[in-house]
Parts: C-alpha cells; structure tokens; sequence
C-alpha cells in the first residue's frame, strides 16, 4: 500500500512536470488550403519551443508568421519572418490584402519588426514607404499592424499577399492564407 502511493505520487509529479514542459500553443494558427508547392508547418518558434509559431514553406523560402493580440484586443499585429531564401526576392508591404471573414476588408500599416507595444506609440510610428518592392534578404521581418479591434475567435482573417512577394519580378504564387482559432486549444 505504502509502495503504491509513492508510484502515484512520482506518476502524478511526472506527468505534472510533462504537462508543463509541452509547448504552449497560440490562440490563432495560419492555415492554407492544399497546395502541392506550399505547405504550413508547426515549429518551435522561441527558447524551450514556446509557444509554437506557423511557418508556410515553399520551394525557396520559409515565411514565418504569427499573429499578436494586445491591450486586451484593442488592436493587433501580424508579424512576418523571411527564411531560407534562394533568390532575389521582393517584397511590397502595400499589395497585402487582408478582409475578416464577414468580408470587411482591414487596412494594415507596414512596419519592420521594430515596433513599439503600446497602440498610441503604434499610430505614431511612421509606415514603410511605398508602394514599392523593397528587396529582402535572410532574416528580414515586417509586421502589419491594424489600429482596429482583433477579430473574435470565431471569426476568419484571410490574408493575400501573392502580388506583394515576388522571385526575379514574378508573384511566387503564395496561396491565401487563413488565420482562425487554433483547433489544438
């Protein structure tokens, strides 16, 4: 009986300590329709793998994105990390077309990764300049950021930024991109 207790005791404590060593997932997740050139994969995105973070992969490069959330909702952020690039790429902040489910299209303003967190800093901070492709290189990062209150779970933000990448002057031929409630939670 004595032996019995401390086997669940240890068994509790370890699955207890296994739980909290799982990476902690994101409220939203990116999602694309089936593609034979692109998929969206699930990676450790931060030290000790967490949270999880959406990588869409194609055949030359790896675009990490996630989407932040801040100030209670107040307005949020979708950042974008360019990885694994073979080519001379371009990039035009101001071609991405971004509409919540409902169809209501959503204006972004274009900035590098460099942002502030608070929303009165954010409506201050100057845009990229444009329109006009800035050329990208390995580790190049944007973030759009939307001074408008973030969609509700329920809702579907889809993303289309075919136009806004482009290999040697063509579109790469990203698919559209859906942000919605992590199934996972």
């Amino acid at each position: 009986m004595f032996v019995r207790f401390y086997v669940f005791t240890f068994l509790m404590s370890f699955t207890s300590f296994a739980l909290s060593c799982s990476a902690p997932q994101k409220e939203v997740r990116a999602y694309i329709e089936a593609n034979p050139n692109w998929k969206m994969v699930e990676v450790c995105g931060y030290e000790s793998c967490g949270p999880k973070v959406d990588h869409l992969k194609g055949k030359d490069i790896d675009i990490r994105l996630e989407v932040f959330k801040f100030q209670e909702h107040q307005f949020f952020v979708i950042g974008m990390d360019f990885m694994g690039l073979s080519g001379t790429y371009q990039f035009d902040p101001s071609k991405i077309l971004i509409e919540v489910s409902n169809g209501k299209p959503l204006k972004p303003k274009r900035m590098s990764c460099n942002i502030p967190l608070d929303v009165n800093d954010l409506r201050l901070a100057s845009a990229l300049p444009g329109p006009f492709p800035i050329p990208i290189k390995e580790d190049d990062c944007f973030s759009l950021f939307f001074d408008h209150p973030a969609p509700p779970n329920d809702k579907e933000l889809i993303m289309n930024f075919n136009k806004a990448l482009t290999l040697n002057g063509e579109p790469v031929g990203i698919p559209l991109i859906y942000f919605r409630k992590n199934v996972a939670e």
